[in-house]
This record gives C-alpha cells, sequence and structure tokens, in this order.
C-alpha cells in the first residue's frame, strides 16, 4: 500500500512539473549521445591507426638527374651509392627495424607519375630520365622511423627521406582532438543530468 501510494505522488509530482521532467529527458539522452559518440570515435581512431600505419611505408629517394637539392650537388646517384643504400637496409644495423623492401626502378617511377600526372603539361614534359630512383620500406613498428631515417639522412646520393606516416599523424590529431572535445561535453552534460533529476526529484517530493 505505501509502495503504490508513493509511485502514485511520485507520478503526480512528475507531471506537475512537466517542463522539468522533459528538461531531464532530454539533457539525459543527449549526454549519453555525446557519451556514445565519444567512444565510437576513440574506437574508430584506433582501428584507422592499426590498418593506415600497417600500410604506410618509409621512402628513401635517390638523386634524380635534375635535382637541385643541396645533398645532390654532386649529380645523380650512382650505382655505387645505391647498391650503399640497399646494403645498409639489409645489414644488422636496421634488420630488428625493416620488416620488407621494395625498390622502384626509374621506369617504374616514370609509369606511375604518368599515370597520376600524365595529362597534365608538367606530364608532358617528364622523362624517364628525370625520374629518382627509390627505396620502399615497410617497418616493423612505425613509430620508430626516426631511428631508421637517421641511418639514411646526409648519406651520399640520397636526396630525402619521407615517411608517409607523417602526413598522416595531423589527421589523427585532429581526430583525437575531437574525440576528447566531444568526451568533455558528455561529461558536462551528465553532470547537469544528475543536478536536474536531483532537483527534480525535491520537486516531485
Amino acid at each position: 500500500m505505501r509502495f503504490r501510494f508513493i509511485i502514485s505522488e511520485t507520478f503526480k509530482g512528475l507531471t506537475r512539473n512537466l517542463v522539468m521532467t522533459v528538461s531531464v529527458i532530454l539533457v539525459s539522452f543527449v549526454s549519453l549521445l555525446f557519451v556514445g559518440a565519444s567512444v565510437l570515435l576513440q574506437n574508430q581512431i584506433s582501428v584507422m591507426k592499426g590498418d593506415w600505419y600497417d600500410k604506410v611505408e618509409v621512402s628513401v629517394y635517390m638523386c634524380p638527374a635534375s635535382s637541385t637539392a643541396a645533398a645532390c650537388a654532386d649529380g645523380e646517384a650512382t650505382q655505387e651509392q645505391i647498391d650503399a643504400v640497399e646494403d645498409l637496409i639489409n645489414s644488422d644495423t636496421l634488420a630488428s627495424y625493416i620488416e620488407t623492401y621494395s625498390i622502384e626502378s626509374k621506369a617504374e617511377a616514370y609509369e606511375r607519375f604518368m599515370d597520376a600526372y600524365g595529362d597534365s603539361r608538367i606530364g608532358r614534359n617528364a622523362t624517364e630520365d628525370m625520374m629518382p630512383v627509390s627505396f620502399r620500406i615497410k617497418l616493423v613498428e612505425p613509430e620508430k622511423y626516426q631511428v631508421v631515417a637517421e641511418q639514411f639522412t646526409g648519406r651520399a646520393g640520397v636526396e630525402r627521406v619521407i615517411d608517409q606516416a607523417e602526413t598522416l599523424e595531423p589527421l589523427f590529431v585532429v581526430m583525437n582532438r575531437v574525440s576528447w572535445i566531444t568526451g568533455g561535453l558528455a561529461a558536462i552534460l551528465a553532470l547537469t543530468a544528475v543536478l536536474l533529476i536531483s532537483t527534480t526529484i525535491r520537486l516531485s517530493a
């Protein structure tokens, strides 16, 4: 009997404070929505990092004949310099860092370049001789790019070393910030919902 009385009085109190009740429901819904979005976004970022970092490579570009870079002041990389870089890749020093690697020849680089820019003016003026020989290196742990890059940077015949992960990192930074902002809003809304619920209960009582 007492339980039924409490329930009926609570229901009457809620109907008397209908605006407050609706506010509590809406704020609770929105706060839970933000919590769910934040959790899903964090999970998605983790999945994307795993998928994309597994595909990224470190590219070591040898000096092409047309390079104006300071590192290529001596001209195009010689076969001896290319062989020296390949020997370093296969050395015991980098064995624990490098998973696999491949060499892209001038002909392959030219074919890939023409696929991308063949219809443009720069594509029509390009020749195979202008293309660099390059090494595409897949790392065991992409986060340790700097250790590998230091081994090639400044070597004779090497024009530049590029890590594809550096291109992706700003995207992940932005996504992480959005995720944390969403989580912060969810926490504020959850606190607001708790305060509204307690106020509504007191008013209903």
